[in-house]
């Protein structure tokens, strides 16, 4: 093949010598034993391989084009328009034709004929054939001239939820799978509509689209179950984009996905939750406070979990988010600890009070969100505790814990922290002077 495409005698050698030189050696326990010489191929991870592989695959290609010009040959219904009998893969060939004796003759023969002139034979093992339209009767003699049978019968023509929502958003940044498998489906469409060079859309406008246009294009009842979803897709696109300029713009599954799920009012609370000093664990719980989705008994009371709505901190009211965090007697001992140790002088109630107090320095507004944030996530551990172990911890270990979370993320940060703000942490025992 190499020399009927013409190329240069000295790269015929080059290449046969990278083919017929391997050789190859034994490992056993850990050692390696003994050399010997390979009978052919490449060496393994040899980028000439998948150049070779085209050049083998194009003289297959040539077979098959000859012989599918024989007046005994068919091609499959599907496929007779563009003249497609075969697609090749890395490791994979598809032929296709109509459901004949001769017309399956005639591909094995070609098969034959290359593997003559290469040395590959087909692997029985790993081969398969796919007939549709045909009774098992009248598929008896084409099984006959394939290699393994495979029977598979065919008909004839074959609400968001907050936590998909984006960061700034008030989500979670977890992807909402139903409108991301849209937006990764819309690339087929986008495609449709762009590629015209594939031979795949071409197959699909000419089995499918043919003349209509495809922004106006319904596809009828015998479509496959496959193209429909697809058309379904672009329908919903066009609802949702401005599909003019989409189809002019390079495809972007994420962008698609962004605008499917549509842009929402920044959340107030967002440096509160999403904080750099917070360890996951503490930013999903203040994330839950900061939602009002914390299971609190008042909330499972009303669900019918519980018989009761007592806090089991406490025991003097029912146990909201605004009482176990702000009323509540252990939380008043436990937040009077933690603002006498962070020199916070001012007082509140809410969250609101919080976000709307200004600081001195970024990262000390990021401490100080951060102290309260731990302080949310260890009180509701502390509850949780009380209610399944009865046990209630004292609100110096509380103050104690939440240090230790603030020092560990700190000193992750460390290289980042001005001399300003080292002296403000290292007055409060984050930092090291």
């Amino acid at each position: 093949m190499l020399v009927a495409l013409k190329v240069p005698d000295q790269m015929v050698t080059w290449i046969m010598q990278c083919v017929t030189t391997p050789s190859y050696t034994l490992a056993l326990n850990g050692s390696h034993f003994g050399y010997f010489k390979g009978g052919r191929g490449l060496r393994q991870g040899d980028p000439l391989s998948p150049l070779l592989f085209t050049i083998c695959l194009e003289y297959l290609t040539r077979i098959l084009n000859v012989v599918t010009l024989r007046h005994d040959f068919r091609f499959h219904p599907m496929c007779r328009g563009l003249g497609l009998c075969h697609l090749a893969f890395a490791d994979d060939l598809l032929l296709f034709s109509r459901g004949d004796t001769n017309s399956v003759m005639v591909l094995m023969r070609a098969l034959h004929t290359f593997s003559i002139a290469s040395g590959l034979t087909i692997n029985k093992l790993k081969s398969d054939i796919y007939m549709n339209g045909l009774t098992p009767d009248r598929s008896s003699n084409t099984r006959h001239f394939w290699f393994q049978k495979r029977w598979v019968s065919h008909s004839p023509r074959s609400q968001d939820r907050c936590l998909c929502q984006s960061k700034l958003n008030g989500g979670l940044g977890i992807n909402n799978s139903h409108v991301w498998n849209i937006a990764s489906i819309g690339k087929y469409s986008w495609w449709v509509a762009n590629k015209k060079d594939s031979l795949w859309v071409k197959w699909i406008h000419h089995l499918y689209i043919k003349q209509q246009d495809w922004w106006t294009y319904s596809p009828n009842i015998n479509s496959s179950w496959v193209w429909r979803q697809i058309c379904k897709v672009k329908d919903k696109l066009k609802t949702c984009l401005d599909y003019q300029v989409w189809l002019l713009s390079p495809y972007s599954t994420q962008k698609t996905y962004e605008c499917l799920m549509g842009t929402r009012e920044k959340a107030s609370w967002i440096p509160f939750v999403w904080n750099r000093v917070c360890l996951p664990k503490v930013n999903f719980i203040t994330w839950l406070y900061a939602q009002n989705r914390l299971l609190t008994k008042v909330r499972l009371l009303k669900f019918g979990v519980v018989s009761d709505g007592v806090c089991c901190l406490c025991a003097n009211a029912q146990e909201s988010q605004q009482h176990l965090f702000f009323d509540c007697q252990f939380s008043a001992q436990c937040l009077s600890l933690v603002r006498q140790w962070l020199g916070v002088t001012w007082s509140f109630q809410t969250l609101e009070c919080i976000l709307r107090k200004r600081f001195q320095s970024l990262l000390q507004k990021q401490v100080l969100m951060a102290s309260f944030a731990c302080l949310v996530y260890l009180i509701w551990m502390s509850r949780n505790t009380a209610k399944h172990d009865s046990m209630i911890p004292r609100p110096a270990r509380i103050l104690l814990q939440l240090q230790s979370l603030i020092k560990f993320r700190l000193h992750a940060l460390e290289s980042q922290v001005t001399m300003r703000s080292r002296v403000w942490l290292s007055d409060r025992g984050l930092l090291a002077s």
